[in-house]
């Protein structure tokens, strides 16, 4: 009795130097549920009159296109990074302050969101500012999320995580790495390829991914 009293002692300094993940993982939840509540907010009813026509009105609701478009889409992709996040801390036991500080700085990019949604919804599809700003935001949240992962990995706080199911997430946010890279590339000589590259680049990089892991559970499975 006395022994395991001196050895849980013993124990407690080195566990003070890991956290439980429970409070990062609702403080993430949270500033992901506010910042794609505050998406919808740049959507304003145009500001007509009460006697305005339906003419009127629908070319109202017609000038908001931009900001329904950059709306849906990143609405989309904060879900994307949310489960890939999720996906992280599922695996993620323990938390320790290098951890915690990158969390930190991939939520403050999440946080950033609504702005970089903003700049591209106010302004022309082909805007190399708003375009530059929207992609950096989300290179930025591929890297710190892929950084992370990675760190957790190799600092063992990841004990139980599956390396298959580790490098499909890897994979995939490298992927949307790659596309923004690509898409920023654009803004050097033609704007309007930007969007387009960005979405090519998604589509057949993850095409090219998920065959790539197929082949080895075919293999896998003939050999049986």
């Amino acid at each position: 009795m006395n022994q395991s009293s001196e050895t849980s002692a013993l124990d407690l300094p080195a566990a003070r130097d890991l956290w439980n993940t429970h409070r990062v993982e609702a403080l993430s939840d949270g500033v992901f549920a506010i910042v794609m509540t505050l998406l919808v907010l740049e959507l304003r009813v145009p500001a007509l009159p009460r006697e305005a026509s339906s003419a009127e009105i629908w070319h109202g609701v017609r000038e908001l296109g931009p900001i329904f478009f950059s709306y849906f889409v990143t609405f989309a992709l904060a879900g994307t990074f949310w489960y890939w996040h999720h996906q992280a801390f599922d695996e993620i036991t323990h938390l320790n302050g290098l951890l915690f500080a990158l969390n930190l700085a991939f939520l403050s990019f999440v946080s950033l969101l609504p702005f970089s949604t903003a700049m591209l919804g106010a302004f022309k599809l082909r805007q190399p500012v708003s375009l530059g700003c929207y992609f950096g935001n989300l290179l930025a949240l591929a890297i710190l999320l892929s950084v992370l992962w990675t760190y957790a990995a190799r600092a063992g706080l990841v004990p139980t995580a599956d390396r298959g199911s580790r490098r499909r997430v890897l994979v995939r946010v490298m992927i949307q790495a790659l596309a923004c890279v690509a898409a920023l590339a654009t803004l050097a000589y033609d704007t309007a390829l930007t969007m387009n590259t960005y979405a090519f680049v998604l589509l057949v990089g993850n095409i090219i991914a998920r065959r790539a892991m197929r082949s080895p559970a075919r293999t896998a499975t003939a050999r049986q």
